[in-house]
């Protein structure tokens, strides 16, 4: 018998199914993760916010529409608890510690989606984005969502999406070949 979708386990998580809660967060634990670790920069905080998310899924599980993508309805409320997060640490915090949070280095899974020669330099150069800019690259490079889901996970137009992408892409560039 194939594996259930991800729609199809939300659909019965609703119904108050543990076990597919469980599949689910075994499915999604690395790849967000990995997205919110490289958004938010720091491994502690993207643990809380990763939780957290999670946990919303599980607390909402009523809010989600049949029909839309379980992966996007998903990136979407951690894209913006790591968002509100960041904000309230700029509100919050001196500028050097927020530039350190950005250019943490160290293992999560995001490495292994990441290969090869100047991996590290990548991922320095990316953690120096503007956060808008950091997140579209994210989820179109590294998550492989489609611009329309890049657009609805961040609650842009698909045109601010392409834009930013456009910008971060030749940021990183320009870094990369400095």
């Amino acid at each position: 018998m194939p594996e259930p979708t991800d729609e199809q386990l939300i659909l019965r998580v609703q119904r108050g199914d543990r076990a597919a809660f469980e599949a689910l967060y075994r499915r999604f634990r690395q790849p967000l993760f990995a997205f919110v670790v490289r958004l938010v920069g720091d491994p502690i905080a993207a643990a809380d916010v990763y939780q957290e998310a999670f946990l919303r899924v599980l607390q909402g599980a009523g809010r989600y529409t049949a029909g839309r993508r379980f992966s996007t309805w998903l990136f979407s409320i951690a894209h913006h608890l790591a968002v509100d997060h960041l904000r309230a640490i700029m509100n919050r915090v001196p500028v050097d510690q927020v530039a350190h949070r950005l250019t943490w280095q160290g293992e999560d899974p995001a490495e292994q989606v990441v290969r090869g020669e100047g991996a590290a330099a990548a991922w320095q150069a990316l953690a120096e984005l503007p956060v808008e800019q950091r997140a579209v690259v994210l989820l179109r490079v590294v998550q492989g969502c489609s611009q329309e889901e890049t657009a609805r996970i961040t609650g842009v137009a698909v045109g601010t999406v392409k834009s930013r992408l456009h910008y971060a892409l030749a940021k990183l560039r320009e870094r990369l070949t400095e």
